[in-house]
């Protein structure tokens, strides 16, 4: 493969996007390629729980019965063969959200099937939040004692990544080999899309046909892909009708990650002045385009927190920012934590395990896997776009917080040594 020929199909590609998006332009007001109901509906973790749980119960008012929740089973059967013979008729199944477990953890979503011999499967959706210490576990614990081994548990996130270690319960196998009780990684990009669309082409109401389109644009923008007319579609069409196109799409493709890495590194540059310019410290953490790769910001005063930046899936993707733990690498809260934390806007979780405080990133800014325009700014390296104005003024928010958390543990450590 040749940079001509490279260079030619990214040329025709370019032309085709063009055409496309003045076509798009042209017939917007009379088409609103882009138009969803659901960016409406302020869709957060929480919310697409509750939308698949409803979907999965067939007692509710959707009116299509089980066949919502018999594409489900269908999906996970080969992890989970028992699957097959339960009995999902309604008045047979229990969907439950935010279920208490008995050590006060919450399931996302809990579906319990009273036949055979009752048998529980448990979603847990991780689009966007941090794997917190021992979770897996937990859940693992309290379904073998109701449960025993008759459950599945799935993980539910963006790209299908496996748990962070700290949650991982180690009893799961993703294999066929554990019978009846069975861990599964499923994924926004590839699996629930696929469900939505099968969702979609069994439903006889026309109503509840259209929020499940809308539901599955949605679910594509989460995964990276298009919606409306999808350039997508314009880009492998280009591809298969160019000369060598296949293999120059692959070679192009090839190229993509270290691509987003050099960009990386460039944002580190730009983070590494905005530090200077606050006076602040800075450094990255882990490795770029992996999971938990951060980047961290310092006081020279500061012992025990950073204002942090992290992406919470591989792929730049799930970016949140907050406070972390640097001296122990645990963060146990305590009453003038809570009142010192309190300050927050309500937008920031107070956590355990490394984060004192976080909140996600806003929705253009939350997933760089195939957000172009985030690495647009991030190749200007302007400090007053979008992206580094957020990042300014998190720092800002977040700075006078972290000021009192250290006094709070400075004055603690002295009245220690005193006693």
């Amino acid at each position: 493969m040749t940079l001509t020929q490279s260079h030619h199909l990214l040329m025709g590609v370019s032309a085709s996007v063009m055409q496309l998006r003045s076509f798009r332009k042209a017939y917007e007001r009379t088409i609103a390629f882009d138009f969803n109901p659901m960016d409406f509906l302020g869709l957060d973790e929480n919310k697409y729980s509750e939308i698949f749980a409803y979907f999965l119960d067939p007692t509710e008012r959707h009116g299509q019965r089980d066949v919502y929740l018999k594409c489900f089973l269908k999906e996970i059967a080969e992890i989970a063969p028992l699957t097959k013979e339960l009995d999902t008729s309604p008045g047979c199944v229990n969907v439950e959200c935010e279920k208490a477990t008995d050590e006060k953890r919450r399931y996302d979503v809990r579906i319990v099937f009273k036949k055979p011999q009752g048998f529980a499967i448990v979603i847990e959706n991780k689009l966007w939040a941090i794997d917190q210490d021992r979770q897996l576990d937990d859940y693992r614990k309290d379904l073998q004692k109701h449960f025993p081994g008759r459950h599945h548990l799935v993980y539910l996130t963006p790209d299908g990544r496996k748990p962070d270690v700290s949650s991982k319960a180690t009893g799961y196998q993703a294999v066929k080999t554990v019978p009846n009780e069975t861990f599964q990684l499923l994924s926004y990009r590839e699996h629930m899309s696929r469900i939505v669309q099968d969702w979609i082409s069994v439903t006889e109401a026309d109503n509840v046909r259209f929020f499940l389109k809308g539901l599955g644009r949605k679910i594509g923008q989460l995964s990276g892909e298009g919606s409306g007319m999808d350039e997508n579609g314009v880009v492998v069409k280009q591809i298969l009708g160019t000369a060598n196109g296949i293999e120059a799409a692959f070679s192009i493709a090839l190229a993509i990650d270290t691509l987003k890495d050099d960009l990386a590194a460039k944002a580190q540059q730009t983070l590494t002045s905005i530090a200077h310019e606050l006076r602040l410290n800075f450094r990255s953490g882990g490795k770029p385009g992996k999971q938990t790769f951060s980047w961290n910001f310092l006081d020279a005063d500061w012992q025990h927190f950073n204002v942090t930046f992290q992406f919470g899936s591989a792929g730049y993707q799930g970016l949140v920012a907050g406070i972390t733990v640097v001296a122990d690498g645990k963060y146990r809260k305590t009453t003038d934590d809570q009142i010192i934390l309190d300050s927050l806007p309500k937008d920031y979780q107070v956590e355990n395990g490394w984060w004192a405080a976080l909140q996600h990133a806003p929705e253009d800014l939350h997933n760089w896997s195939g957000n172009a325009s985030v690495w647009k700014m991030v190749e200007q390296a302007k400090p007053d776009s979008r992206l580094y104005e957020w990042i300014r003024d998190i720092i800002t928010e977040l700075r006078p917080v972290v000021n009192e958390l250290e006094k709070l543990r400075a004055t603690s450590g002295k009245s220690s040594k005193g006693s």
